[in-house]
Formats: structure tokens, sequence, C-alpha cells
């Protein structure tokens, strides 16, 4: 006897092919760009990979059109657009009518899509491990991290940490660990904490425990190599902060706590000095975990001048409110 689906026509044998047309394709086109532009705020992101399945598994062609029309317009700003407006209101109807043509069985299997994105997308989602993402709020401390580093503006940033007698911690990549070991070494010199973003910055969310590990083991090797023995903090930030079932686990056997972060001000969009330091300003208050970039994890060679050039001023905002700035580690404790 055939499974039906439930809908007219339609058994679930039926449907498996439909499957990797109208999940998958749209889904990586949404990973692709949330993963490429960063300009793309994570909750805008996280909403079109959540979206974008379950609009493909819908409306069959038209809602592959139609989501890949919504992931288009978010990745370029032009949402608000007469041509996208006019594109999104042809599309719209026709996926409603062709809702039920791909049945409830798809549907279902881009729900279970969207919450699988939404736990690997989202970096505090604890649906994949807890992360910690932010500290004690009743007192007057919060922490500046960078991630992707070192690179050539790296120096620059380590002298306004220096003259603010702030510290922060640095989740570098083994690669630019390599580059430049004696901003490693001048890193753990000055009392900055090092933790660890991986060797290459690759991303993590379809790799096994062994790909975690060797990860891991790479960056750990690069920094001891230039700052010594037990350089390497306990703490891990997954690059982007996207995980996969296996990444929590592989780096609790390996000794490092996942850490996430409060607010990301997108400084690697490199919008400008004064719009970087503005946006950081809602984001200075206790217990909250900045995001700041001190190199770009897709482009080795570049550095991050204009993150440079604000620090002072971000800096200045804590001082401004009283804030010590701290290490993560310092800002923690022993949570996690």
């Amino acid at each position: 006897m055939t499974a039906r689906s439930g809908l007219p026509g339609r058994s679930l044998p039926s449907l498996i092919p439909c499957v990797p047309k109208i999940i998958l394709k749209p889904t990586i086109s949404a990973m692709i760009v949330g993963s490429f532009n960063h300009a793309v705020p994570h909750k805008i992101y996280l909403a079109m990979v959540m979206f974008v399945p379950m609009m493909g598994a819908m409306g069959g062609n038209s809602g592959i059109q139609i989501s890949t029309i919504l992931v288009r317009a978010l990745a370029t700003g032009d949402l608000a657009s007469t041509k996208i407006r006019l594109m999104i209101a042809r599309e719209i109807p026709i996926t409603l009518i062709m809702a039920p043509c791909c049945g409830a069985m798809a549907a279902l299997i881009a729900a279970a899509a969207g919450v699988a994105a939404w736990a690997a997308f989202a970096p505090r989602n604890p649906l994949f491990g807890r992360v910690a993402w932010r500290g004690s709020v009743t007192g007057e401390r919060m922490a500046i991290t960078f991630d992707d580093g070192p690179s050539e503006s790296t120096p620059a940033i380590l002298d306004a940490l220096g003259d603010a007698g702030a510290r922060a911690t640095f989740f570098v990549l083994g690669r630019q660990a390599r580059r430049f070991p004696d901003v490693i070494a001048r890193m753990a010199r000055e009392g900055h904490q090092i933790a660890n973003h991986g060797d290459d910055h690759g991303i993590l969310i379809f790799r096994g425990p062994g790909h975690v590990r060797r990860q891991l083991r790479l960056c750990e090797r690069a920094v001891e190599d230039a700052a010594g023995p037990g350089a390497m903090s306990g703490l891990f930030r997954a690059p982007h902060g996207f995980r996969g079932p296996a990444t929590w686990p592989a780096a609790r056997a390996a000794g490092y706590r996942m850490a996430g972060w409060t607010t990301g001000v997108f400084d690697s969009a490199e919008p400008g000095v004064d719009v970087i330091v503005a946006r950081c300003n809602p984001a200075m208050r206790p217990g909250s975990v900045l995001l700041l970039h001190d190199a770009d994890g897709w482009a080795p060679e570049r550095s991050r001048p204009q993150t440079a050039a604000a620090l002072p001023g971000i800096l200045a905002l804590g001082r401004e409110r009283g804030l010590e700035m701290v290490t993560m580690d310092e800002l923690l404790g022993t949570a996690l």
C-alpha cells in the first residue's frame, strides 16, 4: 500500500525528489550570502535562512523564485526598491496557490531544516551547546574582543588598549599567528587573553569532530610557538559563530569553552570610523561582550585600519560610563 501525504494525488515517495530543489537550493543560497557578506546583520540573516527553505517547500518553483529574490534583496540592501517589491508581489500569490502541491511532509522537512539552521547560525543558540556571550550585568566591567587576527592593524590596537589601561581578548587564527608571531607574543606580554578561532576561518557547520579538533590544535600550536606553553586560553569562538552538531562536543573534549558575543557592530564592512564608534555606543554597558575585528578572515593580507582608528573613541565611551575593559575570562569567571 502506497503511503499518502494526506493531499490529493501526492504520495510521500513522490515528494522525495523535490526535497533537494525546494529546500537545499535556496538554503545553500542563503548560507552563501550570509557567509560572505559581512554587511548582512545576523538577525536578518537568521530570518532569511529559516524563511527560505519554508518558502521553497510551500511553493515549489515559485517559492524558490521568491526566496531567491529575497536573499538577493537582503544581501544588497535593495529590499525597498520598486522592482524588488513588484517581483515579490507577483510571486507571493503564486506561492500561496502552489502551497498544497508539495505537501505537508515537505513543509515539515523544511521546518526541521529551519530549526537546524537556527541552531547553526544563531551565535548564542544553546541547541548545539552552551555558549558564553555575556557577563554579570550588575558590575562595572565589559569585554572587547577581536576576531580573525592578528594583522598589520593589531599593533595599533594594542597601542590604544595600552594607552587606556584596557585588556581585551583576541580570538586569533592559527594562520595569522604564524604570520605575526611577534604580535602574538606582545599580546601575551601585555596581559591580553589569547583565544582560539581555528586555523583558517573555515566554516564548521558540516564538519566532524576530527576536523574541529585539528583546527583547534593547529591554532593552539601556532600560538604556543609564538608566545610559549600555556599562552592559549581555554576559549573558542567558531568562525562567524556558526556551529554544527560536532562543534561543541569536539571543543569541550579538547578542553575549550564556546564563546559568543553580546553585540557585533559589523566593523568588518568598513563603514567608516565614526560609524563604528556610533554603533558601539549602545553596546557599552556592564556585562557586554563586544565583537570587533582586527583582520579579515577571508582575506589574510587585509588589515582593519578603520577598527584600529575607531578603538580610542570606543574606549572613551567606556571610560565615560565608568566601565573597566577586561578579558572574557575575567568577565565570565567560571561560567560554562
